[in-house]
C-alpha cells in the first residue's frame, strides 16, 4: 500500500480516530461485564442504569463516527485506506 500520496489526517481527525478508539474498547468491556456473573448479582436498578449507560455511549459512538466520516471526506481522506476501525 502506497502512503506517500495519502494527506496526513488533520489533528482534530486524529483526536477523534482516538477518542473513538478508546470508546469503543470500553463499550466492549461493558458488554462483556452485562454478560458476566458478577453482573447478575447487581440489583435491577443497577443493571438498567449500566444499560442505560452503554445506550448513550453507543448513540456517542454513533456521533463520533459520522463526524470522523464528514470531517476525512471533507479533508480528502479515502476512508478505504484508513487504518482505524471501530
Amino acid at each position: 500500500m502506497d502512503t506517500k500520496n495519502t494527506p496526513a489526517p488533520p489533528p482534530h481527525v486524529e483526536r477523534m480516530k482516538a477518542e473513538a478508539k478508546e470508546l469503543v474498547e470500553r463499550m466492549d468491556k461493558l458488554i462483556a461485564f452485562t454478560r458476566s456473573t458478577k453482573f447478575n448479582e447487581l440489583g435491577s436498578v443497577q443493571q438498567n442504569y449500566l444499560r442505560l449507560q452503554l445506550s448513550g455511549m453507543t448513540v456517542y459512538a454513533l456521533a463520533l463516527t459520522a463526524r470522523l466520516g464528514m470531517a476525512e471526506s471533507y479533508a480528502g481522506i479515502d476512508r478505504n485506506r484508513a487504518t482505524a476501525t471501530f
